[in-house]
């Protein structure tokens, strides 16, 4: 039986370091596996609910895949890993070389132990939901059947997000 192709999105962030040549190797170690088919604006935000010395940049990726969810989460912790992302064991957030989050995969609906999709904090996230709305204005989420962009407009996030001057492109 066929596996069937599932469009994917993911946010990427970054606040240690070369934020933004980060954000490029944690591309190009996705692609080296995963057809990429959009790459979001960089965005810089503030820290969400946590304090650090720096901002972030996040941006949105979509990728297609017949990966089951398992395997894509653990390639994707394991590029987190290789570039130097330690987890700590704690109910805060810290600061990261790289965050890489699964959002949604296809339409489908996880509520396990290891995986959320939807993920579960993404509606509260301007630094998601801004770069989400750039390349997928017309997704919806299968939890609620709101699309992306009436996500965004009920986000109580009062985070002030800006643009980045550079882009990464394929």
């Amino acid at each position: 039986m066929e596996q069937i192709e599932h469009e994917v999105y993911l946010s990427l962030g970054s606040n240690l370091g070369n934020r933004e040549d980060n954000l490029r190797k944690a591309i190009s170690s996705i692609a080296s596996s995963y057809q990429v088919d959009a790459i979001s604006s960089i965005y810089n935000s503030p820290p969400y609910e946590m304090q650090a010395e720096s901002d972030f940049l996040n941006l949105c990726l979509k990728i297609k895949t017949k990966a089951p969810t398992e395997i894509l989460l653990s390639d994707l912790q394991q590029i987190e890993t290789s570039m130097g992302r330690i987890r700590i064991a704690s109910n805060s957030y810290q600061s990261r070389v790289i965050d890489i989050d699964i959002i949604f995969y296809g339409t489908l609906i996880i509520e396990s132990t290891t995986l959320q999709i939807p993920h579960a904090e993404y509606p509260k996230r301007k630094f998601v939901l801004i770069p989400l709305l750039e390349i997928a204005p017309d997704l919806i989420d299968p939890r609620n059947n709101q699309s992306v962009k009436q996500i965004l407009e009920n986000c109580s996030d009062p985070s002030n997000l800006s643009s980045y001057p550079e882009n990464i492109h394929l």
